[in-house]
């Protein structure tokens, strides 16, 4: 299997990571987010992903 882009986790860090890829200039043509359980299920708190809106 190949894809453009594999996001690993759909907590905060890989929604936004998957939200900045689908939506910016150069769309990647296939995305792949993988989950070890349910969907958006985990502690995002306790992940080391941080979301800055001035980091860019």
């Amino acid at each position: 299997e190949q894809a453009d882009a594999v996001i690993i986790g759909s907590g905060i860090s890989g929604a936004l990571t998957a939200y900045s890829l689908l939506t910016s200039s150069k769309v990647p043509k296939s995305v792949v987010m993988l989950e070890a359980r349910e969907a958006c299920s985990g502690a995002s708190g306790r992940n080391a992903g941080h979301c800055r809106p001035d980091a860019f």
